[in-house]
């Protein structure tokens, strides 16, 4: 299956910080939810700390168990660029 093609409207660049990649049954500490987006939660790891979707977790306060893996790796693109969309 050919992946579908599409154009970058707006670049982005890759925050300054390092991604968290969070597996199923990982316990973490889950805190705040995010005012402007409320459906992540900044959580912290061992891997380090970042916003998740709150429905990937078991709750939204204190230590939380993961039932989704996720991963916050973000990818840098400039506007104009053509990307695959998977």
């Amino acid at each position: 299956m050919q992946p579908h093609r599409a154009t970058a409207h707006t670049g982005h660049e890759i925050p300054d910080r390092p991604a968290i990649r969070i597996q199923v049954g990982q316990i973490v500490a889950a805190g705040e939810r995010d005012t402007q987006w409320p459906e992540f939660v900044f959580i912290t790891c061992e891997e380090g700390a970042g916003w998740v979707p709150a429905r990937y977790l078991s709750g939204d306060s204190g230590p939380v168990i993961v039932h989704t893996p996720y991963d916050t790796t973000e990818l840098p693109v400039v506007a104009g660029q053509e990307v695959a969309v998977l």
